[in-house]
């Protein structure tokens, strides 16, 4: 396991690990565990043995996409490097995905890491851009997230990941 890491604000030491459990919902399991161990809805649509690809519930793009490890790491500091080397494979396989299925010009990928981290599970954001299409992450979700056009969304990445 690895050492605890620690943040320094306005001359306050913060642990990360602190961090990362205060940004975890209190008494509620992980909802990426649970996903990933089979009793949690998502729209997945890539599986490897240590990784899975899908739909954000609240996306800020249509095809905005989470790649998450099955296995609980809360920040990236706990990433062995393997499988951070695929985790980052996976993320290049969405983009062209995306590119492919949705016809976009690229993507923004990104990693929030404890501090505005929702869900205390690493995960890594790969969101669809167009030229000039206005997202701004303070902005917030501009695709409803019980749309049937997400479930569209995943099966054209889905064809296209391959």
């Amino acid at each position: 396991m690895a050492q605890d890491s620690f943040i320094i604000t306005n001359n306050n030491e913060i642990s990360t690990a602190k961090l990362a459990s205060e940004a975890s919902r209190k008494g509620q399991p992980c909802p990426f565990c649970a996903i990933a161990n089979g009793n949690g809805a998502a729209k997945i649509f890539f599986e490897s043995e240590q990784v899975l690809a899908l739909l954000d519930h609240r996306p800020i793009a249509e095809g905005h996409t989470l790649v998450i490890p099955k296995q609980h790491f809360s920040d990236v500091t706990q990433i062995p490097q393997q499988l951070g080397g695929e985790l980052h494979h996976i993320v290049g396989k969405v983009v062209g995905a995306q590119r492919s299925a949705l016809r976009v010009a690229g993507a923004m990928v990104l990693n929030n890491n404890l501090i505005d981290q929702h869900v205390s599970h690493y995960h890594i954001h790969v969101i669809p851009r167009r030229v000039a299409d206005g997202i701004s992450l303070a902005k917030g979700q501009s695709v409803p997230s019980g749309s049937r056009r997400l479930l569209e969304v995943a099966d054209l990445l889905k064809a296209a990941i391959q």
